[in-house]
């Protein structure tokens, strides 16, 4: 699937690319800026040399040359529509936005502007804008499968109202299999994805930059939280965080009703990760081989988070690991013996959170020392 904005110069096509592009987690590509890229030289001096058709072929060529292309969003030149073999292009695999703005405020948002040379060499500037829109305009609305109204709203706005159709569409081409309501909600996965690293960047490390002030759990007003993402993604509903809460596999988040807080992971002050529990017998922990001399010596300590994280599965913990480490090595945790003399464990997602581990509660493995000894007989392999 591919985004197509389309409309005259100074609609904002640049503008709401670039965030679609980021809140869909999709390369943006400008047409305009591809055509001058392969040229070499400037709109202007392409136009001065060759002409406005010598232009417009090579604008073909780009266009043509997107048509295989999936998961990306295309701000097209605003003439990009004046050849019928450029639409039939736009619309494999695509879906058109025509980005609607009146002569007056595109004559507000690019007066000025030297790049683009003029189209019909006569008349004021408003004059050549309205006299092109005059004509652009049927074909336009020809082209486009939805038309989005810019005037007056920021880009926020727009693009938020373009994510709502492209969800739209998504449960229309789901079909029976899935239910409609969650297919509306996001315009793809990684738009999903995408705000679920907003959200964990802001109730992780950065809650002051988005005016966020968490409790001692890191917990935050549920309403507040959806109020400061809509600052910087302004087409997010309290229903599209509840979701990314209740969808996400390794429990990022937690909710109870009006408030929310990251699990885990924090690098952020906070006095205390939630009720204390009782923790399996084993849990494990992966950490790269650079790693394993400082943990025999010390034990496990957080290393930029507020809590070390224990996995309750060995491969979870080789997952974590291999992220950060090439050859991880998976550690077992004597979390059973390590709480009952005192070490307090809590429950963050489908983690388990503590302060620190100390090296006596740790086995690392056949030879590896632990607790700043070797052992003497070899620990047996983890299990």
């Amino acid at each position: 699937m591919k985004v197509i904005l389309i409309g005259y110069r100074g609609s904002g096509k640049t503008a709401v690319g670039e965030l679609l592009g980021k809140d869909l987690g999709w390369k943006t590509i400008s047409t305009d800026s591809e055509i001058v890229r392969r040229a070499g030289v400037s709109i202007p001096e392409i136009v001065e040399s060759g002409g406005w058709d010598h232009f417009r072929d090579l604008e073909s060529e780009v266009l043509r040359g997107l048509e295989q292309e999936d998961r990306i969003v295309v701000d097209c030149g605003g003439g990009a529509i004046l050849r019928p073999e450029n639409v039939e292009s736009l619309k494999v695999n695509g879906t058109v936005f025509w980005l609607i703005a009146g002569a007056a405020s595109i004559r507000e948002r690019i007066q000025g502007d030297d790049q683009r040379p003029s189209l019909t060499g006569t008349g004021s500037f408003l004059e050549e804008v309205s006299e092109v829109l005059k004509e652009r305009e049927p074909k336009y609305r020809e082209a486009a499968d939805h038309a989005v109204e810019t005037d007056g709203r920021t880009v926020e706005e727009v693009a938020g109202e373009i994510l709502r159709i492209l969800g739209a569409v998504a449960g229309e081409e789901s079909g029976p299999r899935a239910p409609v309501e969650r297919e509306q909600l996001f315009a793809s996965e990684d738009q999903k994805t995408s705000l679920s690293r907003l959200m964990c960047f802001m109730l992780r490390h950065q809650p002051g930059e988005f005016g966020l002030t968490l409790d001692g759990q890191g917990y935050a007003g549920l309403e507040t939280v959806v109020r400061a993402i809509q600052t910087v993604r302004g087409w997010v509903t309290r229903e599209h965080v509840l979701e990314v809460v209740g969808s996400c596999p390794r429990g990022r988040f937690e909710t109870d009703g009006s408030r929310l807080r990251a699990s885990y992971g924090h690098s952020v002050a906070i006095s205390d990760p939630g009720p204390q529990c009782e923790p399996p017998e084993l849990l494990y922990h992966g950490a790269s081989p650079s790693e394993l001399d400082g943990i025999a010596d010390k034990g496990l300590q957080p290393r930029g988070r507020r809590f070390v994280h224990l996995s309750v599965t060995k491969e979870e913990a080789h997952s974590v690991a291999s992220r950060r480490s090439a050859e991880p090595v998976v550690l077992r945790i004597r979390a059973g013996e390590a709480h009952q003399e005192g070490i307090r464990f809590a429950r963050g997602g489908k983690l388990y959170l503590v302060e620190s581990v100390p090296p006596c509660y740790i086995d690392m493995g056949p030879g590896i020392p632990v607790g700043g000894k070797r052992d003497a007989d070899p620990a047996p392999p983890i299990p």
